[in-house]
């Protein structure tokens, strides 16, 4: 499981496939996450803490923010199936 943070300037840290660097956290983008996910990576976003320990878990938020970035051309859901969710 891959872990990342996201910040309160909205920015996504993983951790660095690197081992030389001395920086254990790099910054990803939308674009990266999709490659985690499409690479069969399991991941869970949660929301910096603040030194409160770990932040709300806020995964599916992430994936729908990729979602929208994929430029899909037809709609993953139907309006009506948005409603819905929302309504619940």
């Amino acid at each position: 499981m891959i872990e990342i943070t996201k910040y309160s300037n909205r920015r996504l840290y993983g951790p660095n496939p690197d081992a030389k660097s001395r920086r254990k956290k790099m910054y990803l983008g939308l674009g990266d996450v999709a490659r985690l996910v499409r690479a069969g990576e399991q991941i869970a976003v949660y929301e910096y803490g603040n030194g409160k320990g770990r932040g709300a878990n806020i995964t599916d938020e992430i994936l729908l923010d990729v979602l929208k970035t994929q430029h899909i051309r037809a709609p993953a859901l139907s309006t009506t199936e948005l409603l819905d969710l929302i309504r619940r």
